[in-house]
Parts: structure tokens; C-alpha cells; sequence
């Protein structure tokens, strides 16, 4: 069955600033392929990779691109990731800047046509008021979900309610939390003798799965 998170995750979305925008990359990853060659599917052995992306700097946008998403993710059998952390133009101008210096001072110019998704990649302009993580639960980590909840909610942080969303993936969920305490966090699951489900600061969640 697929998983449409597109209504839940435009609820979400602040376009209030318009030099700001969200990051929408269409991937396709290598655990997604099927493994029978006959297939139109099939890409053969290869690892995940970015097909699209999208900047969307309004809810316009988000719905126009919408039912391209949908139809490549299907015909491609790609999945449609976002990254709640916005860019900010200047932000990313920046970043291509300080490469590109980078570059003429050591004079290499590796793939600069991947230079734009590169900063994209490594830019996150959201304050710290706004900034989300992903805690990346998959089915593994569902018989322990009470205790993952508690554990983060139980973590010390500027933000008295840790959880903000919870946004289902194909084989379990991402909660999308405030910033909280790493240590005592992962103290909490050393305790308790498991491993805890990892934390990523600016990953994507994801948006649509075939």
C-alpha cells in the first residue's frame, strides 16, 4: 500500500518568508528495486540515488508539483522526501560561494554540476525556535514505541513538549521533534540494555511512497 503523507505535511509547512523554501528530493532507493531483471523497474544493483528535487516556496507550489511527484514516484518507483528544516536563498549562495573559493584556491573543480544540491544538502536556515530532528523509528524499534516516546518527552530541552509530529514511513514512523538532549538520551536506552533508534538533525521525512 502506498503512504500519501501529502495532506498531514502540508499542515505543517510555513511559507510565511519568501526567500525561504522547502527541499523535496524524489530518491530511489537500492532496498526498493525489484530484483527481477524482467521488470520495467528494475535499475539493476545500484545505491540510492536523487531522480528530482523541488523548491517549493509556497503552498501554490506545493500543490501544483504535487501530482508530478505522484506519477514519477509511481513510474520511477522512487519515494518523495522533504526536509522540514527550510533553506534560505542567501543561505545556499553562500555556501556555493565558500566552495567555489574552495575550489580556485586548491584548484580542483570536482562535479561542479552537483555544487547546487550540495549546498542545498548542507544548509539548514531554521532558527533554533523552529529547527526540527527526525528520530527514525522502523519496524524494529515499533514493540519499544511507548518507551521511545517517554524517553524523548523525559529528555531535557528548551521545549517542554519534545514530539511534535509523528509521520509514518513504510516500515515504521519518524517522530519530528524539537531539539532535545543527546546524552541523556541515549544513557536512557543504555540502561535499559537496547539500541535506541536514530536521531538525525536535518534528514528528510518522507512524503509519498508507492
Amino acid at each position: 500500500m502506498p503512504v500519501d503523507n501529502f495532506e498531514q505535511i502540508k499542515s505543517i509547512l510555513d511559507f510565511s518568508k519568501p526567500d525561504m523554501f522547502y527541499w523535496v528530493q524524489l530518491m530511489r532507493r537500492a532496498s526498493d528495486d525489484p530484483k527481477d531483471e524482467t521488470s520495467g523497474l528494475y535499475h539493476g544493483n545500484m545505491h540510492s540515488r536523487s531522480l528530482k528535487s523541488y523548491d517549493i516556496y509556497t503552498a501554490k507550489e506545493f500543490e501544483k508539483f504535487k501530482p508530478e511527484m505522484i506519477s514519477l514516484c509511481e513510474k520511477e518507483n522512487c519515494r518523495a522526501y522533504i526536509r522540514l528544516n527550510r533553506r534560505n536563498d542567501g543561505d545556499v549562495a553562500n555556501e556555493m560561494y565558500d566552495h567555489i573559493r574552495k575550489c580556485m584556491k586548491n584548484g580542483t573543480y570536482k562535479r561542479p554540476s552537483a555544487l547546487l544540491s550540495s549546498a542545498k544538502g548542507k544548509t539548514n536556515s531554521e532558527l533554533k525556535a523552529t529547527k526540527s530532528w527526525i528520530v527514525d523509528c522502523d519496524e524494529a524499534d515499533l514493540p519499544n514505541l511507548n518507551f521511545i516516546r517517554e524517553t524523548i518527552e523525559n529528555c531535557k530541552s528548551e521545549f517542554k513538549n519534545k514530539i511534535m509530529y509523528v509521520i509514518n514511513t513504510k516500515h515504521g514512523i519518524h517522530f519530528i521533534t524539537h531539539p532535545f538532549n543527546k546524552k541523556q538520551y541515549e544513557l536512557a536506552f543504555k540502561e535499559k540494555g537496547i539500541e535506541g533508534p536514530k536521531i538525525h538533525e536535518d534528514n528528510p521525512t518522507l512524503m509519498y511512497a508507492p
